[in-house]
C-alpha cells in the first residue's frame, strides 16, 4: 500500500492520519506500506512501514514512481490511497478479482457514519492495480496533485486513454473516509478531461465491460449545476471534431483555411506570435515553434471534448477541400482508425515516403501520419499529450502519436485527397541536425517496443520501393472487356468482369453489351473500373432509333459506379500511331487530349453531349505499341 502524511496545522487531523496508518497495518491483506511523508517526521521501528520524503504535495506521478522503484516487491497488488482512508478487513476477497494487468479498481469513500457517499462518482480515494510498473506515458501524464477537487476524474481519464479499465466496487466493498466533519465543497476544482466512475459491485469486475461517463471541465464547478449533471450521464458526441490552424507568418492562407473550414467544423486559428497577428486568430500563444501549436490544438480538442482534432499548418495548401471534408466525416463515423492524414503531393516538403500520393482508391496504411496535416482522435493525442517545452523543433512529436495511436487503431493516409506542403521560408530555417535528434531522443523516451518500430520500417521500405502500402479495406474492382480473365491491375480483394459473353464460366464475369446497355451493378460500388484495349470498340455515335452517344455514355456509367475517389483506368491505342487504325473493329480514337479537355476538369468538354460526371487525371503516358494509359480519378458531387 502506498498512502501519504502531509504537516497539518489541525492537530486532530494529524492524529486521525496516524491512525489510518495503523489501521491498515493490521489488515491482513496489506504487506507493507510506503509512505509519502511531506514534512511530517516519522520514525517506526516496524519493517513494514517504508518512509519517504517529499518536499511538495503528493501527486499520483510521485505514487507511480514510487511503485516503479518497488516493482522487485513480492507483492500481488499495489494500492494508492488517501492518507485518511481506512481499508475494509475483506479487502483480499476484491484483490482476488483484479487479475489482469489492465484492470484498476477505485473505490469511493464511506464516511464514519457508515454511508456511501450520495453520488459516488463525485471522488475515489483508493485505487488498487494488480503488480507492475507504469509506462512513461502514464507517469509523465499524472502529475495530478492529491486533494484538490477533480483529482480523481483526471487520473481516470488518464488511466483510460492508456488502455486500463476501471471498476468503482463501492456498493459492496467499503473503504472508510477517517474525518467526522467531512468537508463537501468543490469551489477549487481542476480542469481537464473528467471520466467519472458509477458505482457497481465487487461481482462486476472483469465480468462485463464497465460504464463510463465522460465529462470535460472548462470553468466553473459542475456539482450541483442540473445544465452540468445532464452532461455527466450523457455519453460524449460521437462526430465531434474541432479543426485548429496552426499559424507562424503565413497569415493570408491561415485566414483562407479558416474561412473554408468554419462552415463545416468548429474551427479556431491558433498564433503563434507572428510578425504581424491575423485578424482572425482566436488565441495567440507565445513563439513556442511547433510543440506550442501542438500542445495548445491539443488542449483545447480535450477540454472542448471533441473527440477529434483535424491539425492542420496555416502554410498547407489542399488540392481538393470539398474531398477532404467528405473524408473527415467518413473517418470520424469509423471506430477503427485512430489517426488519419491526406496523402503528400510529390512535390511536397514530407519525410514519410509512406505519406506520398499512390495511383490507389483510398486509406492505406503509413508509417507515420505528417504532423502538419492529421486528424486525430483525442484518445490517442492524449496518450502523446503534454508535449515538453524542451522539445524545442517537435521533429519526433508525430512519430510518437502515430505509434501511440497503433494500440486504438488504424494510423493511415488517404490518396483521394492531396495536399501540398511547401518549402520552409529562409528566416523559417532550423538546425535541422539538431531537430532530428532531439526527435530521435524524444521518441526513444516512450521506449516503444521493436515490433512497433520495425511496422513502421517496413512501411517505409514498402513506399520507397514505389508500391503503395497495404490497404486497410477490402476493395472491389471491375474490368471491362474483360474476356475470359479479368485485369487485377490494382490487386483489388474482389474482382469482377464484363463481357459479350462468359465462355469461361466464371462467378465474377457478367454478360453486358456496355455500347448500348448499362454497367450492371450499383451506384458507388467500385474502388476501380478498368478498361484494357476496350475503350477504342465502344461507338461515338450511333442511332437506336435516336442518336445516341455510347461513349460518353460510358463514361457516364463509369463515373455512376465509381466510389468518391475511386479510379478509372484505360489503355488504348492512341492516335497517331498506326495502331489506333489497324484493327477494323476500332472507331472510337483516343488522343492524349480526349480524356483530359471531355471528361476532366476544369474543360469538362463532354458536358455538351450529355457527360454528367467529373474527373481529374491522375496521370497519363505513351506505353509500348502506341498504347495510351491514363488514369482518373471521380470527383462525385459531395454535398
Amino acid at each position: 500500500m502506498f498512502t501519504q502524511i502531509y504537516a497539518s496545522k489541525d492537530k486532530d487531523r494529524l492524529e486521525r492520519l496516524i491512525q489510518c496508518l495503523e489501521h491498515n497495518l493490521a489488515v491482513d491483506a496489506v504487506s507493507k506500506i510506503t509512505v509519502l511523508s511531506e514534512g511530517v517526521p516519522i520514525t517506526s521501528e516496524n519493517e513494514r512501514i517504508n518512509v519517504k520524503k517529499i518536499y511538495s504535495r503528493a501527486s499520483f506521478a510521485d505514487f507511480f514512481l514510487a511503485i516503479n522503484e518497488e516493482s522487485d516487491s513480492d507483492a500481488t497488488h499495489v494500492a494508492i490511497a488517501n492518507g485518511d482512508i481506512m481499508l475494509s478487513s475483506d479487502i483480499s476477497t476484491l484483490l482476488s478479482r483484479i487479475t489482469l494487468d489492465s484492470t484498476v479498481v477505485a473505490l469511493t469513500r464511506y464516511e464514519l457514519d457508515e454511508r456511501l457517499k450520495l453520488k459516488p462518482f463525485e471522488s475515489q480515494d483508493t485505487w488498487i492495480f494488480k503488480k507492475h510498473s507504469f509506462h512513461c506515458r502514464v507517469t509523465d501524464r499524472s502529475h495530478i496533485p492529491l486533494g484538490i477537487a477533480g483529482c480523481e476524474h483526471l487520473l481516470a481519464a488518464t488511466l483510460y486513454f492508456n488502455g486500463y479499465n476501471i471498476w468503482n466496487p463501492s456498493l459492496d466493498c467499503k473503504t472508510v473516509h477517517n474525518d467526522p466533519n467531512p468537508s463537501n465543497a468543490y469551489t477549487d476544482r481542476l480542469y481537464g478531461c473528467y471520466l467519472l466512475l458509477p458505482a457497481c459491485e465487487v461481482d462486476d469486475i472483469e465480468s462485463e465491460q464497465p460504464a463510463y461517463q465522460f465529462m470535460h471541465r472548462r470553468s466553473t464547478s459542475f456539482i450541483g449545476s442540473t445544465a452540468k449533471a445532464q452532461a455527466i450521464n450523457s455519453p460524449p458526441r460521437k462526430e465531434s471534431i474541432l479543426v485548429a490552424i496552426t499559424n507562424y507568418d503565413f497569415n493570408q492562407n491561415a485566414e483562407a483555411l479558416k474561412g473554408f473550414f468554419e462552415k463545416h467544423f468548429p474551427t479556431i486559428l491558433i498564433d503563434s506570435s507572428s510578425p504581424t497577428k491575423p485578424e482572425s486568430a482566436d488565441i495567440v500563444i507565445s513563439n513556442n515553434y511547433y510543440p506550442g501549436l501542438w500542445n495548445r490544438a491539443t488542449q483545447e480538442a480535450l477540454e472542448g471534448g471533441y473527440q477529434w482534432l483535424l491539425f492542420i499548418a496555416s502554410d498547407v495548401q489542399v488540392l481538393d477541400a470539398n474531398m477532404l471534408v467528405h473524408c473527415i466525416r467518413e473517418v470520424t463515423e469509423r471506430d477503427d482508425i485512430a489517426v488519419w492524414t491526406p496523402s503528400m503531393r510529390r512535390d511536397s516538403r514530407f519525410y514519410y515516403q509512406s505519406c506520398a500520393h499512390q495511383p490507389t482508391s483510398g486509406m492505406r496504411q503509413c508509417a507515420v501520419a505528417e504532423g502538419f496535416c492529421f486528424l486525430a482522435k483525442t484518445t490517442a493525442l492524449n496518450q502523446v499529450y503534454p508535449v515538453s517545452q524542451q522539445i524545442r523543433y517537435g521533429w519526433g512529436i508525430d512519430r510518437a502519436l502515430s505509434f501511440c495511436a497503433q494500440s486504438i487503431g488504424h494510423v493511415v493516409v488517404d490518396d483521394r485527397v492531396q495536399i501540398f506542403h511547401p518549402q520552409s521560408k529562409e528566416n523559417h530555417s532550423i538546425d535541422l541536425k539538431a531537430a532530428d535528434a532531439e526527435g530521435m531522443n524524444y521518441v526513444r523516451s516512450f521506449e516503444f517496443p521493436p515490433p512497433t518500430h520495425h511496422k513502421a520500417e517496413q512501411l517505409e521500405s514498402l513506399a520507397k520501393s514505389g508500391r503503395p502500402t497495404p490497404s486497410i479495406d477490402e476493395q472491389l474492382s471491375l474490368d471491362l472487356g474483360c474476356g475470359g480473365y479479368p485485369n487485377n491491375a490494382f490487386k483489388a480483394t474482389h474482382l469482377w468482369g464484363i463481357d459479350l459473353q462468359n465462355s469461361s464460366k466464371r462467378n465474377n464475369i457478367k454478360v453486358a453489351d456496355l455500347a448500348v446497355e448499362p454497367i450492371p451493378f450499383d451506384d458507388c460500388y467500385f474502388d476501380y473500373v478498368t478498361a484494357f484495349d476496350f475503350i477504342e470498340h465502344i461507338p461515338r455515335v450511333i442511332y437506336c432509333p435516336q442518336r445516341r452517344f455510347p461513349f460518353v455514355e460510358l463514361m457516364n456509367e463509369i463515373f455512376r459506379v465509381l466510389k468518391p475517389g475511386g479510379l478509372f483506368l484505360s489503355l488504348t491505342p492512341a492516335f497517331p500511331r498506326p495502331e489506333a487504325f489497324s484493327d477494323p473493329t476500332h472507331v472510337n480514337f483516343i488522343t492524349e487530349k480526349t480524356f483530359l479537355n471531355y471528361f476532366c476538369e476544369p474543360q469538362l468538354w463532354g458536358k455538351m453531349y450529355g457527360f454528367g460526371g467529373r474527373f481529374s487525371l491522375e496521370g497519363q503516358s505513351l506505353k509500348d505499341e502506341g498504347k495510351l494509359l491514363t488514369l482518373l480519378r471521380a470527383k462525385k458531387n459531395l454535398n
